[in-house]
């Protein structure tokens, strides 16, 4: 037990728990690249199998599934589930989201209040606008569908399975299955 006397004193015993935290999840089988910039909440769980890259934050309550791959600098907020082998690569936020299995976002997106299927690919820039200044909305992404570069999905939104968003699109409406989004 750690106890706390003093400010001054509280971010060594926070780095001590949280070097405890990433030694546990290590024990299980998770990789973790470099410890000293990983953080990972208490409410987090994290699958065997899983790797955590440098600068990786996982706060609230988010579940990473098996073989998933986080970072480098991703950060993952509550509300998050990442199915098997789920890939939040560099610059990557998160916030509600529910990523099925196979689903790659490799890099500088945002997704909030986003629930994809399986099989799905975001591609770089793209951006869930989830908060129209008095609510939140949901956008809903099917299996297998393909976001472009520089896309902006406007929530609230459906994208179908298979649908193929063009790069550089602002898609307001919703995307049927098999079809091509775009708009310029």
């Amino acid at each position: 037990m750690y106890s706390v006397a003093s400010p001054a004193e509280l971010p060594e015993i926070a780095g001590l728990l949280q070097r405890n935290r990433l030694l546990a999840l290590a024990r299980t089988g998770v990789e973790i690249y470099d410890a000293s910039s990983c953080y990972v909440e208490p409410s987090v769980r994290v699958a065997p199998g899983a790797r955590l890259l440098p600068g990786t934050m996982l706060r609230g309550k988010t579940v990473i599934g098996e073989e998933a791959v986080v970072g480098p600098y991703a950060s993952v907020r509550g509300g998050c589930e990442l199915g098997r082998s789920v890939r939040a690569g560099s610059f990557v936020e998160l916030k509600n989201a529910r990523l099925g299995e196979n689903t790659q976002v490799p890099h500088l997106a945002y997704l909030g209040d986003t629930e994809a299927g399986a099989n799905c690919n975001f591609g770089c820039g793209v951006a869930t606008a989830n908060f129209d200044r008095v609510q939140k909305h949901e956008t809903v992404v099917g299996e297998g569908a393909f976001i472009g570069c520089n896309t902006a999905l406007i929530a609230p939104l459906q994208v179908g399975s298979g649908a193929y968003i063009g790069a550089g699109s602002t898609i307001t409406e919703d995307v049927p299955a098999q079809a091509l989004g775009i708009a310029r």
